[in-house]
């Protein structure tokens, strides 16, 4: 039982370290291309 439950203390801990590596990575590329996005705006603003 001991066993058990160190290795699924372990997995889950994995899992929740992946699980947050997966949405941090998600959410700062849409920070980015909405950076992007607003760069480009303002570029072309210059330009005409």
């Amino acid at each position: 039982m001991l066993n058990s439950m160190a290795y699924f203390e372990v997995v889950f801990t994995s899992f929740l370290c992946v699980f947050f590596g997966v949405i941090s990575n998600l959410f700062y590329g849409q920070i980015n291309i909405n950076l992007a996005k607003e760069k480009r705006k303002s570029y072309f603003r210059q330009t005409l």
